[in-house]
């Protein structure tokens, strides 16, 4: 009996045992819709990656002979008022709007992140000083700063990097500080600084890894939200300049021919809705595998 019953505790143990991200696996999968999205989302990527080998048109090149054709065998999805490829345009676009919105999200998290894991670690005079700078920055509507931010370094693609990275900074910011306050009294925390470890180390080698759940759920919502405030700002011409393919960029040259040729706004635009969407249906499945509540028992 006594060994049945050591038995059943190894396996109990065993059970209980199970990594956090395992069983977030485990009921992610089981969402169809996040599956779904994150098939389509990865279809997007490798479009863009491959998309010199999906089509044989120059983005760039004009040729007014063909321009304003609708989608047909030749030009699947039309021909712009410069006679350029849509499809072609489309794939390009992809590189310059998903790359901007990764990098962007990637840099305003590192940055984000290293701030909240000081001020929620050392508190007092530094809590207050990161806090307070956060608390002005988050004072502008996210697109409003953004359009603040290249208004006054002016247009072009780095600029908008630089001013979407400030968008994306206090949301990762304040998500790192709330774990960070609550995990700094916890044993292994205060067994780490015994042993001497130094708060750098403390912060990245142990708190950082437990408090990477719900930074992966901010991030990856705020990518999607990154894109399309990117897009809005190429719409107004503050991003990506002519002829640079870019989702943003392409419906704002395509609103002078809506009513002639719609399918100059349609492709680029359901392009950002497909990429938008996608990130947003796998952020919030990650948010609910990550929810203890959500999980089904």
């Amino acid at each position: 009996m006594t060994g049945i019953r050591e038995s059943q505790q190894a396996q109990t143990l065993h059970v209980q045992g199970r990594s956090e991200w395992y069983r977030a696996f485990v009921q992610l999968r089981k969402n169809k819709a996040a599956v779904i999205s994150a098939f389509v989302l990865l279809a997007i990527i490798l479009a863009a990656i491959f998309a010199p080998l999906l089509t044989t048109y120059d983005p760039t090149v004009q040729n007014l002979s063909e321009r304003l054709q609708g989608p047909s065998p030749q030009h699947i999805f039309g021909t712009d008022r410069g006679g350029r490829d849509i499809f072609s345009r489309v794939l390009y676009g992809a590189r310059v709007s998903l790359t901007v919105g990764l990098l962007a999200v990637v840099i305003g998290a590192a940055v984000g992140v290293t701030l909240g894991l000081a001020s929620g670690y050392f508190g007092g005079l530094v809590d207050n000083v990161i806090m307070r700078v956060i608390e002005v920055i988050m004072a502008f509507p996210g697109i409003l700063l953004a359009i603040l931010i290249v208004a006054i370094l002016g247009p072009g693609l780095f600029n908008v990097l630089l001013a979407l990275s400030v968008y994306a900074l206090p949301g990762m910011s304040r998500v790192a500080r709330g774990n960070t306050l609550s995990l700094r009294e916890q044993d292994f925390v205060t067994a780490a600084r015994a042993s001497g470890v130094p708060d750098a180390g403390i912060m990245f080698r142990h708190i950082l890894p437990n408090a990477l759940a719900p930074l992966i759920v901010v991030t990856t919502l705020r990518v999607a939200s990154v894109i399309l405030s990117a897009s809005s700002l190429s719409f107004l011409g503050l991003g990506a300049q002519p002829p640079t393919p870019e989702w943003g960029a392409m419906i704002s040259e395509g609103r002078f021919n809506l009513y002639e040729a719609p399918h100059i706004m349609f492709f680029p635009g359901m392009a950002i809705l497909l990429t938008v969407l996608c990130l947003n249906f796998i952020g919030d499945a990650i948010r609910d595998a990550f929810d203890p509540r959500m999980r089904e028992r």
